[in-house]
């Protein structure tokens, strides 16, 4: 007969000196192949586990590059809603439109972001800042403008973006865009820009909607 079973056979041994650190220990009867896969798994879950935070990182979304200026995405800043204009900082005027119907406009001198203007036009007159469909018109706002403001330009309700390598352009109002006066080079091809009048020339230029400029409401 041989030598009776050592007692404490089918325990685990301690962990060789190869996994030291691994948090695994070696099982009798495990091949150096198996060893080595066990201490191969081992390794990529602790390397996962401590690089998570790395990855959550990568996730994050990157800060917004400081090379593209807010002029070409047509992002607006300091939008914030500003009060209504003192009635020192508006006047109306009007003018006989086709048929019976009389145009009345508000010629607003407190310099705003377009979007600023075009919210206090709706929440403080009920309008819109204004459209324009013909030289008549156009031509009564720039003298309006021009006897009422300082500035050498106004906001008035159109804007333009590219679509499809071609200029769109449309009223904040929604009516037809059946009349345009740009100045040479203008629109200019952008993701999306604002449109001025010249008080000098009654020519319309594309801006930069975050431009602060008086504006002009139809109402």
């Amino acid at each position: 007969m041989g030598p009776a079973p050592y007692k404490g056979q089918g325990r685990l041994e301690p962990p060789t000196r190869g996994c030291r650190g691994s948090g695994f220990s070696a099982r009798p009867g495990l091949t150096e192949m198996e060893m080595l896969l066990v201490l191969v798994f081992a390794l990529l879950g602790a390397a996962s586990a401590g690089r998570l935070s790395e990855v959550q990182e990568l996730v994050v979304p990157a800060k917004e590059d400081s090379s593209i200026s807010r002029e070409e995405t047509g992002l607006e800043t300091g939008d914030l809603d500003p009060p209504c204009p003192l009635e020192s900082e508006t006047f109306m005027v009007t003018m006989a439109g086709e048929g019976a119907k009389t145009c009345r406009y508000k010629v607003v001198t407190r310099s705003l972001t377009f979007s600023q203007a075009q919210r206090i036009c709706a929440r403080c007159y009920r309008g819109c800042l204004a459209s324009i469909h013909n030289s008549r018109v156009n031509r009564y706002l720039r003298c309006a403008s021009r006897k009422y403001t300082n500035s050498g330009q106004v906001w008035i309700g159109g804007q333009c973006a590219v679509s499809k390598g071609r200029v769109v352009s449309w009223w904040m109002d929604r009516s037809a865009w059946n009349y345009s006066h740009w100045a040479r080079g203008n629109p200019i091809r952008r993701c999306r820009s604002c449109t001025s009048l010249c008080t000098n020339n009654g020519l319309w230029r594309s801006r930069n909607c975050n431009t602060r400029l008086p504006f002009i409401c139809e109402v």
